[in-house]
């Protein structure tokens, strides 16, 4: 393999990676969600609760009223999810992983285990 392979080879890896994140967290909101913006460099809409109209694959359309259009185009990192997530499922603690994203956590002594990359938290 040559150079060009390998960076092709790793580019692909890369937003393989990069879609399974924004899948995770395209599955935490959904159309009708309200969210709250988090936009500290637009005064205007910094924490202006919104709803989303439309998902996509970085971030989605949500309605504001402080916006011009009262249209915004907002990315994940930008929004805050104001809809409380289901009660956890038997056995799970509902926490969520800080490196994945999953939600399968369980109790192992004082710590969390998650049960899909196998990383644990809260152990000192």
């Amino acid at each position: 393999m040559n150079a060009f392979d390998r960076l092709s080879d790793l580019a692909y890896c890369l937003m393989e990676l990069l879609g399974r994140i924004l899948r995770r967290r395209s599955d935490v909101l959904a159309e009708g969600d309200k969210v709250t913006l988090n936009v500290p460099q637009n005064p205007k809409l910094h924490g202006q609760v919104a709803m989303v109209r439309k998902l996509t694959q970085w971030g989605a359309y949500v309605g504001c009223t402080a916006a011009a259009t009262g249209e915004y185009r907002a990315l994940f990192s930008e929004m805050e999810a104001e809809r409380r997530a289901a009660p956890p499922l038997e056995g799970y603690t509902g926490d969520v992983c800080c490196c994945c994203g999953g939600s399968r956590m369980r109790r192992a002594g004082a710590c969390s285990f998650c049960e899909e990359c196998g990383t644990t938290s809260g152990c000192s």
